[in-house]
């Protein structure tokens, strides 16, 4: 009988370090998935940031602008989104903590989309500010992604 628990025992120590092992081993996976997924939403943000850069002085002209404001009205459009981006990047956090990584941000994406879109169709300098405005607040969870790997 006593060998029969040994024996049984052992076969359970046996299946619990092999559920731990595949336990480990898929948690491995899923990180290096999560790795990269992160890496592919920093790349979009990074985009998101950058993409306007090379036409910015010729839609800022599109809008009337005198030539010789275009330069300042190019650097408050990028600058709007840096800021703002730093005013609600604690905001963000918090509501990441709240409500969780994925879902704020799937919503930050969703926000990227859609200001990107206003940003393409203003038809003045105060809508597009505005649109850069509203991008950089939606984009201020760069924070989280990092802190989902």
């Amino acid at each position: 009988m006593q060998q029969y628990v040994v024996l049984q025992s052992r076969k359970f120590v046996l299946a619990t370090a092999t559920a731990w092992l595949q336990l480990q081993l898929l948690s491995v996976h899923s990180q290096r998935i999560m790795h990269k997924c992160s890496r592919l939403f920093l790349t979009l943000y990074r985009i998101s940031l950058t993409s306007i850069f090379p036409y910015l002085p010729a839609m800022i002209a599109s809008f009337g602008v005198a030539s010789n404001d275009i330069a300042f009205w190019a650097g408050a459009c990028s600058a709007i989104y840096s800021l703002s981006q730093a005013l609600t990047a604690i905001p963000w956090g918090r509501a990441s903590d709240r409500y969780g990584r994925k879902p704020i941000i799937l919503l930050g994406l969703l926000n990227t989309l859609l200001t990107s879109l206003l940003w393409g169709f203003s038809v003045n300098l105060p809508m597009a500010m505005v649109a850069r405005a509203l991008s950089g607040a939606g984009n201020g969870n760069v924070g989280i992604i990092r802190t989902m790997v």
